[in-house]
């Protein structure tokens, strides 16, 4: 699978007869944009920086940060049409394996709101990027409030219980 066409795999394409070849980072950067905003598309380690220990870089990750569901499809959409890999982390911090990874990584940042508080339910219903500070301060105006599991490895709502739930299956 080819994430991006570098200059000079371009070169070699132009070299053999490609007309128009374009370097793929172009392509889909320019795309990226028009979906997410010119702000929301970061090249290399400024992106990931939050999710990286120290001394880490990731300078072939471009990150994106999707505000709603449309967003994140039309992001997907655009990775398969573009035969490029999208990932995100699992945790509090990307794993070491993946720092040399070429493609999209998702950052659920700007995806942060908490869409229902059912007060008799006892449920929250949240998008991903929601951090548990964030779901406290909501919750607070309901006289509620929610614990972080004790082991919760990463400050979304989502990704811990997410987390959770595999762990158990597992």
């Amino acid at each position: 699978t080819v994430f991006w066409l570098t200059p000079q795999r371009n070169a070699l394409l132009r070299a053999m007869g490609e007309e128009g070849a374009i370097p793929m980072e172009e392509k889909i950067w320019s795309e990226l944009k028009a979906i997410v905003g010119e702000g929301n598309v970061i090249m290399g380690t400024a992106g990931t920086q939050r999710f990286l220990r120290p001394g880490w870089e990731t300078p072939s990750l471009v990150t994106v940060r999707p505000k709603n569901d449309e967003e994140l499809q039309r992001i997907v959409d655009s990775a398969r049409n573009n035969q490029t890999g999208i990932m995100t982390a699992n945790d509090r911090y990307l794993l070491e394996e993946d720092l040399d990874k070429e493609g999209i990584f998702l950052d659920f940042e700007r995806m942060n709101e908490i869409e229902v508080i059912d007060g008799y339910t006892l449920m929250a219903h949240v998008q991903r990027g929601v951090t548990w500070e964030q779901l406290n301060e909501a919750l607070k105006t309901h006289g509620m409030k929610a614990a972080a599991p004790v082991a919760a490895n990463s400050i979304s709502v989502a990704e811990s219980h997410a987390a959770r739930v595999v762990g158990k299956a597992a």
